[in-house]
């Protein structure tokens, strides 16, 4: 294995574009990105009017294919780390883009039940892939650098996916959403070929490496753990995607163009901001404090909803928007620390098995984030934002403990 690229902590984002490795996943990131978010917009529309299937069919598929990805994580990480890293995402990425161009020309129930299945559990192997390669390719506070550039440049790929699937769904043809999904594929594909640099830069460990230190990620007590409060911690994810809205809607006076506003100010803060809060970020002990500084910012959020609940006209706008920039602050907190902590506590040997298991942790938020968003706010109204950021700041409090247990803090 070759050895891991290293930059200076306080070189500029320019100097870290010059790594060959890390420009070639940044690239790949983006062009992926693109297809991400152009797929995001158009495929249930796809599905449900061009293909005529049931939207609960189409979302039991899509549940489905999450919750396996989720069992699947450790054993297909073990599986990567016996290949070359950067061949397993190629191989990775090239599946996804069989499956979506399979998309574009299936008929009937069973076929698409296969192929969309397929497209969402390659997606969810992907970040274990991706994450095994970062591992390999970098060390250091350089890892975590390279998720925050990757985040930064992923959700400015998506923003351009999505602007360009305004025409198909403008438009609303069949070939069209056909056409899309085609051009999703391409991106898959020429994401994989822009990895292929990589191969000189970084390879797996070998398959019997660590045979003599930790027996996996399965049977790691205190990273399976960390991994679970993680992607229980997840469910802040989707607290303006759909908690804001539901905040909109509980009074007569809130303006619903709060919800448009808020997923802006987020992408904009993510965008921006990133890779420069989280410049600092090195080690376990401060991974912990940005969890439980995250975990604050969760509950300021929650109570300034709750007065802007109160308010109208520019106050209430005022308050929202104070409340979705503090929010999405501790959002990119939150990632980079889930991120250090993914790293630091792994194995080295078992890059793959490691970044697999803290995959399908991740994946544990989201998947439940609708139920319990929707069930507190309907449950007790304003208040409900409120208690979710206690509880979330709860779960970051929780890690420093079982942390120390095998680093101290």
């Amino acid at each position: 294995m070759s050895a891991a690229v290293s930059v200076d902590a306080s070189a500029a984002g320019h100097r870290l574009f010059a790594v060959p490795a890390f420009r070639a996943m940044a690239i790949s990131t983006m062009v992926a990105a693109i297809g991400n978010g152009l797929f995001a917009a158009t495929s249930f529309l796809y599905f449900t009017r061009m293909l005529t299937m049931p939207s609960t069919f189409v979302g039991t598929v899509l549940t489905t294919s999450g919750i396996i990805a989720i069992c699947v994580g450790a054993p297909i990480g073990r599986l990567i780390d016996r290949v070359p890293v950067a061949r397993a995402n190629i191989v990775v990425l090239v599946a996804q883009a069989t499956s979506v161009a399979a998309l574009a020309f299936i008929q009937g129930p069973i076929p698409f039940a296969l192929a969309a299945g397929l497209v969402a559990l390659t997606g969810k192997v992907k970040l274990a892939a991706r994450g095994a390669l970062i591992a390999l390719a970098f060390a250091g506070t350089d890892r975590v650098r390279t998720r925050s550039w990757l985040r930064s440049l992923s959700n400015l790929g998506m923003a351009g996916g999505s602007a360009i699937a305004a025409i198909a769904t403008g438009v609303d043809k069949p070939w069209l959403y056909r056409l899309a999904l085609l051009l999703v594929s391409a991106t898959y594909l020429v994401s994989a070929g822009l990895l292929r640099p990589l191969r000189t830069v970084t390879a797996s460990p070998r398959a019997d490496a660590g045979a003599g230190g930790r027996r996996g990620a399965l049977r790691d007590r205190v990273y399976l753990t960390i991994a679970l409060l993680n992607g229980l911690l997840g469910v802040h994810y989707l607290l303006i995607e759909v908690g804001v809205p539901v905040w909109a809607q509980n009074g007569p006076l809130r303006a619903l163009w709060l919800v448009s506003a808020g997923l802006i100010i987020n992408t904009v803060v993510v965008v921006l901001g990133q890779v420069p809060l989280t410049a600092r970020l090195s080690g376990v002990s401060s991974a912990i404090r940005a969890q439980i500084l995250a975990g604050g910012l969760f509950v300021a959020f929650g109570a300034m909803l709750l007065i802007a609940g109160h308010l109208r006209g520019v106050p209430q706008a005022v308050w929202a928007c104070g409340a979705f920039t503090v929010y999405s602050l501790g959002e990119v907190l939150q990632a980079a620390a889930a991120w250090e902590l993914s790293f630091e506590l792994a194995d080295p040997n078992r890059p793959g098995e490691y970044q697999g298991a803290f995959a399908s942790g991740a994946a544990l938020g989201p998947a439940l984030a609708p139920l319990v968003i929707t069930g507190a706010l309907n449950a007790i109204g304003d208040v409900g934002l409120l208690a979710l950021g206690v509880g979330l700041l709860v779960l970051a409090l929780l890690q420093g403990p079982i942390v120390s247990r095998v680093q101290p803090c």
